[in-house]
């Protein structure tokens, strides 16, 4: 993961070597030795899990305790909201006169964050263009305050028959709003009692209180902190209430990484978009490491959308395969 990025950062190393440096979201050690070589003190924090657990010493969270800096580069993420809340969260622990870069590949958008490093700290400049990418710099005269709960926002959904509120935050899928996909997969899961579920790729928790509030006792994972953040806050909200109060627990994990089981049930609505482009890999992953943790006559149950080749990917581990429901753009699988 961004390798293409790296590389141009690395490139334009001598503009970025003025500390204190923050490195948002770049995967690898690359970046932070360079800085190293040349005396500048660097931190690199990361949302993802995967990425933190790539580069060494790096700090994973929704967002840093505190820290002032000189220079800051944000790899450009997959959704617009994310980069502004980034922004608005980065220009906050700028020096005064600190710069912020912006680094993405052409074809996930990094010609318009230009516009919103303009509206939220300067007028952007194009450092570099090289690789299918650009480098992107801003400057900001004074910092302007800002918090992770500022950018914190709840919705209202009806999970498993009751309204519920929802926490999420920018970037989350289906951000704000109950994905149709998730509450198709809710409605038509059976009533699972008192079963272990695993949740993989809780986001903002919305499909985890619904199956706690069936009775289920919950394991929501997710690599995302801002998802782990939400989750935490969406059974949280509810627990304050005695009746709904949900047997879960909330984990950094990377699919299966930092899970075992057994489970009798594991439910999920995958993505399956990579920028601008189609993949399947966590589906795959989902499906190829669910047998070893689920209990005997364990269920593994995915939502998707309907064009995608879930049912065949199924097929090839395992020996039971349901349509359990569909729609004209989702389908619920089921596999035993």
């Amino acid at each position: 993961m961004h390798e293409r990025e790296t590389a141009v950062a690395l490139a334009n190393i001598g503009a970025l070597a003025h500390g204190p440096v923050l490195l948002v979201d770049l995967w690898g050690p690359a970046l932070p030795a360079a800085l190293a070589e040349r005396g500048v003190p660097a931190t690199s924090f990361h949302t993802d899990l995967r990425g933190a657990r790539s580069t060494p010493g790096s700090v994973f969270g929704p967002w840093l305790d505190d820290g002032s800096y000189q220079t800051i580069l944000v790899a450009l993420p997959a959704a617009a909201g994310r980069l502004r809340m980034l922004l608005r969260l980065t220009r906050a622990r700028l020096v005064p006169g600190g710069t912020i870069y912006v680094v993405g590949a052409n074809d996930s958008g990094i010609r318009s964050a230009a516009r919103h490093l303009a509206d939220l700290v300067g007028e952007p400049a194009v450092v570099d263009a090289r690789r299918h990418c650009r480098l992107l710099r801003a400057s900001r005269a004074e910092p302007v305050p800002a918090a992770l709960d500022e950018e914190r926002s709840t919705f209202t959904a009806v999970l498993a028959g009751e309204p519920a509120t929802v926490t999420s935050f920018p970037g989350l899928f289906a951000h704000g709003r109950l994905d149709p996909g998730t509450g198709l997969l809710l409605d038509t899961i059976e009533r699972v009692g008192e079963a272990r579920v695993l949740d993989v790729g809780c986001g903002s928790g919305a499909l985890s209180l619904g199956l706690a509030r069936m009775g289920a006792s919950v394991t929501a994972v997710d690599s995302d902190a801002l998802a782990i953040e939400a989750t935490r806050a969406t059974l949280g909200i509810q627990a304050r209430r005695a009746t709904l109060a949900p047997d879960a627990t909330v984990i950094a994990s990377d699919v299966y990484s930092d899970v075992e089981g057994p489970f009798d049930l594991i439910a999920s609505n995958p993505p399956f978009h990579l920028g601008a482009r189609t993949h399947h890999r966590v589906t795959e992953r989902i499906v190829a490491g669910a047998p070893q943790r689920l209990a005997r006559g364990g269920t593994l149950w995915l939502v998707t959308n309907r064009h995608l080749p879930t049912g065949r990917l199924l097929g090839e581990t395992f020996a039971s395969v349901t349509s359990a429901a569909q729609t004209d753009r989702y389908r619920v699988w089921r596999a035993r």
